[in-house]
């Protein structure tokens, strides 16, 4: 089920495209979409903190309070895989825009094939099977997080600290052993010390006691796990520069 936000002030616009989306989803029977709509910025993080955030944002730009450029820097702050579209009558936000990584824009009023187009291209980029997910409960609310961004985790007492790609961590409560059973489906994780799982795309080099990852972190290796990781990650090097 793809989830998809639509938050713009102004009401006339809100239910143009809610319209625009239902038509949508009457040309494509065959993908799962449910929507939700906002008029208030401070509404929509209200909703992201307590039920998690959303795979598609449709984001006017000019809004009281917080602009929805602003609002889309506090969506990417969650570190979540999701396409941002901004519904704009100007593109003069185009460089705020590149900042938040955002999709493109919709051009008010908003054409029913441009928009048919922009969302089949954004759609495409989050089908589940190219960009699996987590969702992880923090003391912030729920974090939907791409699987292949995380980067490394670290079991702290009773949480565990996940290390993204970008170099963002989240504080999760629970133990590192149930994370990595999720995590056992995707063969680029290994767990070479109890306290440790790691993604072996981030792994910079091996040596007997340590993991070297890109960012510069040095993950410990326990004394009888050694070959096993050093047999297992060339393996998985190997399967991946077959399928490349």
């Amino acid at each position: 089920m793809l989830k998809i936000c639509i938050c713009d002030d102004n009401e006339a616009e809100v239910y143009k495209i809610e319209g625009l989306l239902r038509q949508f989803k009457n040309s494509h029977p065959e993908l799962p979409l449910v929507a939700q709509s906002f008029r208030s910025a401070f509404d929509l993080l209200d909703c992201i903190e307590k039920q998690g955030g959303f795979d598609l944002y449709l984001l006017d730009i000019l809004m009281p309070g917080i602009s929805g450029i602003e609002l889309a820097k506090r969506i990417r702050e969650r570190m979540e895989k999701a396409e941002l579209l901004f519904l704009t009558t100007s593109r003069e936000y185009a460089v705020e825009a590149f900042g938040v990584e955002a999709a493109g824009y919709l051009m008010k009023p908003v054409q029913h094939s441009e928009f048919d187009r922009v969302l089949s291209s954004c759609i495409q980029r989050l089908k589940p099977e190219e960009n699996p997910s987590l969702m992880l409960k923090t003391k912030g609310g729920l974090h939907n997080v791409p699987v292949y961004e995380l980067m490394s985790v670290e079991s702290i007492r009773h949480n565990y600290r996940c290390t993204m790609a970008g170099g963002t961590t989240l504080t999760v409560p629970g133990t590192i052993s149930s994370l990595f059973e999720q995590l056992r489906a995707y063969p680029c994780f290994y767990m070479p010390h109890r306290a440790f799982i790691v993604n072996f795309n981030y792994v910079s080099g091996l040596t007997a006691s340590e993991i070297l990852m890109s960012d510069g972190q040095r993950i410990p290796v326990s004394r009888n796990s050694y070959m096993d990781l050093k047999n297992t990650f060339m393996n998985y090097i190997l399967q991946k520069s077959r399928r490349t």
